[in-house]
């Protein structure tokens, strides 16, 4: 508990922009590698394989891109749901 009051209490009082690059850092940083996985693999299936194969990767990149948007919001929404749960009256 107290390192929960202690994250809420830098959540009052820390400065909006601290707050701001620290939580939006790693956000950033995962969408730059998702990003160049998705790039390199282009490079490389479009000189290894032939054109056909990248038509076919042009194809599933938006699947790949709904997939991942779809489990950030089930991941995010869960956890938002969970800790609620706990806490209601008259729940175990």
């Amino acid at each position: 508990m107290a390192a929960q009051s202690r994250n809420i209490a830098e959540l009052e009082n820390a400065s909006v922009w601290r707050l701001l690059i620290q939580y939006s850092l790693p956000s950033i940083a995962g969408m730059v590698v998702y990003s160049l996985y998705n790039i390199i693999d282009s490079v490389f299936i479009g000189h290894g394989v032939g054109p056909l194969a990248l038509s076919g990767l042009a194809v599933t990149f938006p699947i790949m891109n709904l997939t991942f948007a779809l489990g950030t919001l089930v991941g995010i929404g869960g956890h938002q749901l969970h800790p609620a749960g706990k806490k209601r009256p008259g729940r175990n």
